[in-house]
This record gives C-alpha cells, sequence and structure tokens, in this order.
C-alpha cells in the first residue's frame, strides 16, 4: 500500500497553465529561409537576437546580456561541441528558480559524472524493453477512442496526448494523482514578473517526488522513478534533489519535445508527401527514415542558448565574457551545401547527414532512443489501422508554428 501523500494542487484549483503555452504558439511561418538570408546579408555570426533580426518579434533573451545569433553550422556545431569554453551557464539561473538542481544546466565534470548515471538508464536495449509495456498499451488506447468517428484531430487526440500518457504509465503514478501532476509540471516553464506561480509549482511538485522516491527506495518496482533510484556508476547513485530535478522536467523535456516532434512528423507526411505515407503503409522499412527526416526538417527546437566564459572570437566577430549565444541548431539540418531543397521534407533522400534535431555535443537528448521509439511506433500504428489517412479538406492544412518550441496547433484528418 502507498504511504505517498496525493499531490497538491495549486491555492487557486482554477488556474489553467496551458493558458500561456497556447499564448506562445504565434505563427511565425517558416524561419529557415529567413535564417539562411540573414546570414547572406550580415555573415555567420551577428549581435542581436534571432526573432529580431529576421523580423518575427521582439527580443525573448535576456536584455540585460549581449546576444550573438550563430548562423553558421560549422561553428554552431563548434559551439555545441565544447561546453567548457561555451557553457550552459546561460540557463542555469532560470532552470535553478523552477527545476532545481537539473542536469541540463550542470556543466563539466559535474555534468559528465551524472549523466552518465542517466545513460545506464536510457541505455537503447533498455528503451526497447519499454515498446510492450509503456507505448503499446497507450497506443491501443488512443487508437480504440479515435475509431469511433470518420474523423479525427490529431493534436487534441492524439501527438498532445500520447507521449504524456506514456510517463504516466513510467511513473507508475495513482490515477488520481496525474491530472494535478501534469498542471504543475506544465507551470515550471512559464515565466512572469514575480514567478509565484512557478515557485508554487515546484515547490509542490518537488514534495511529492521526494516522498515517490523514498517510497520507491523501500518498495522498487520496474517503473522509472525505481530505476532512477537503483541505477548506479561505479557504484555511485543520483543524489535526491538530481532525481527530483530530473522528473521535474520529464514532462517538458519527453513529453512536450516528442509530441511536437510527432505533429510536425504528421505535417510533413499528410500536408507534403501524401505520397509518401501511402508508401509508408506498404513498406514500413522507411520509417526510421521518415523520423529523422522530420527532425531534420521541422525539429522542435530550433536554437539553443550557451554563454562564453572567456572573449573568444566567432565568424570573425569579437564575444567578450559572459556573452550570450544563439546557435541556430536548424542551420545545420537546412545547410543547401549538405542538403538538396533543405526546406522540403522528403524521407527518400539517398543520404541522410546529420542533423541536430537532438542537440549536439554534451548536452544531446538523454532520452533520444526513447522519443525515436515512440515516433516510429505512433506512425506504425496510424499506418496499421488508418491507411487512407489524410488531411480533411473541411479545413485549412495544418501549419507548424512556434518560436522556442514549434508544432502545428491542429490537424484535421479523415480516417477513412
Amino acid at each position: 500500500m502507498s504511504t505517498v501523500p496525493a499531490i497538491q494542487d495549486f491555492d487557486d484549483p482554477t488556474f489553467d497553465p496551458f493558458a500561456p503555452e497556447n499564448a506562445m504558439l504565434e505563427d511565425i511561418g517558416e524561419p529557415h529561409a529567413a535564417l539562411r538570408a540573414l546570414a547572406a546579408r550580415g555573415g555567420p555570426v551577428q549581435e542581436g537576437s534571432a526573432r529580431e533580426l529576421i523580423g518575427f518579434g521582439e527580443n525573448l533573451v535576456d536584455p540585460t546580456r549581449r546576444n550573438f545569433v550563430i548562423l553558421d553550422p560549422a561553428i554552431v556545431r563548434e559551439v555545441l561541441g565544447d561546453p567548457e569554453l561555451y557553457s550552459n551557464e546561460a540557463y542555469a539561473a532560470e532552470v535553478r528558480k523552477t527545476f532545481g538542481n537539473a542536469i541540463n544546466q550542470m556543466n563539466p565534470p559535474e555534468h559528465s559524472r551524472f549523466r552518465r548515471v542517466f545513460q545506464k538508464a536510457f541505455l537503447p536495449h533498455v528503451v526497447a524493453s519499454w515498446s510492450d509495456r509503456f507505448v503499446e498499451p497507450v497506443l491501443a488506447e488512443l487508437i480504440s477512442e479515435m475509431k469511433r468517428d470518420r474523423k479525427a484531430e490529431l493534436v487534441g487526440q492524439f501527438t498532445h496526448r500520447y507521449p504524456f500518457k506514456i510517463i504516466f504509465r513510467q511513473l507508475n503514478l495513482p490515477e488520481g494523482d496525474i491530472r494535478i501532476f501534469q498542471k504543475l509540471a506544465e507551470t515550471l516553464s512559464n515565466r512572469n514578473a514575480t514567478m509565484q506561480i512557478p515557485a508554487e509549482a515546484s515547490r509542490k511538485l518537488g514534495t511529492y517526488l521526494e516522498a515517490l522516491i523514498q517510497e520507491r527506495r523501500r518498495n522498487p518496482g520496474e517503473d522509472l522513478i525505481s530505476v532512477m533510484v537503483q541505477t548506479q556508476e561505479d557504484g555511485v547513485g543520483l543524489p535526491d534533489d538530481v532525481i527530483v530535478s530530473f522528473f521535474r522536467q520529464l514532462m517538458n523535456a519527453a513529453g512536450d519535445t516528442t509530441y511536437r516532434a510527432t505533429g510536425n512528423l504528421l505535417v510533413g507526411l499528410l500536408r507534403d508527401r501524401p505520397d509518401q505515407y501511402r508508401q509508408l503503409v506498404d513498406d514500413r522499412s522507411f520509417i526510421p527514415k521518415a523520423v529523422e527526416e522530420a527532425m531534420r526538417w521541422n525539429g522542435p527546437i530550433i536554437a539553443i542558448h550557451r554563454m562564453a566564459t572567456r572573449d573568444v572570437e566567432l565568424g570573425g566577430t569579437q564575444i567578450p565574457a559572459g556573452a550570450y549565444l544563439e546557435p541556430m541548431y536548424s542551420t545545420v539540418g537546412h545547410d543547401p551545401k549538405v542538403h538538396e531543397n533543405p526546406d522540403q521534407f522528403d524521407m527518400t533522400r539517398t543520404t541522410q547527414a546529420k542533423h541536430f534535431g537532438f542537440g549536439y555535443g554534451a548536452h544531446v537528448c538523454i532520452g533520444q532512443h526513447l522519443a525515436r521509439l515512440e515516433m516510429s511506433r505512433a506512425l506504425n500504428a496510424l499506418l496499421d489501422h488508418f491507411p487512407n489517412l489524410r488531411l480533411d479538406p473541411d479545413y485549412p492544412p495544418p501549419k507548424i508554428i512556434g518560436w522556442g518550441l514549434r508544432t502545428p496547433a491542429a490537424i484535421h484528418v479523415l480516417l477513412d
């Protein structure tokens, strides 16, 4: 019997954490050609905010610091490949306010030591074993619900629910705690002047997770929390505060990005290349290529931030110590010297060069194997049950929108 107290809702239970999220889904168009044009006009490294420089809106970067946009794929690779010179400290102050002592704001050697432990829990063979236990039951449930009608809206009914329901199974949360857990976790990424609501969410989620960790130490199972509290590297495990921070971030790092990436994949297939969706019906060997092409073509994250730890020159531009850098991930996947017609979705490309859809360097996504598994299984299930899946002509074609995190707001389809 569980000894974990029920999770506590917000003091104001009517607070809706999804409202700020929906407001951020601004339609900025396709940024990739605009970024290439910006590089052609002003060079590979330019001072300013990428959004402002390409005319997409206000600066979202800390206005008290100088910021430099990195537009050349080779320099992006250089910056992300040197975590000592280009530090994750750019995120640390914001991340610590709500997520705590999280691995994604650490720097070597602390980051390297803890990452080795985390990686053991996400090795490919471990992730593969989760398919039958966690992924397939969720897919069966969601597909069954969609089959009740001839039409569906794939974001609300499928892509947005799918990875989060998997996370709840992985954590083995009590059914009655799931709704509030998601409310609290979603709020951690919200930013406002006082940070009062995100701080409340962080505190209440931390109290709940600490109790869960202690219970799973006493009564370990096969859930992800039990795995984390037992995983060690050279006899050393993870401190409780690092585990708590990891699970505070799980909804954002594993749920948010996977739902967006799956939606982007479906836009590429159903809107741009319905012929390739039909090809997949008959030839599933292209599914891994479709997943990789989606991450190259329109990954959910197009930029990241780093901080220069000392004065340095990049692309002929002098960068002072303490300045923020904004390496544009998407320039790697949209480099016309490497990818023919880079703004086109095409899973049949004869060569699939390296993309940065899952990041690069020391902070490459720990959960990338799970994300690939979830996207592949989702696509396979849709192909199995809805071989005639196509866009509903009664609605406008879906658009991938947003800046910091990109995804379609809706994908209206006919199922048969």
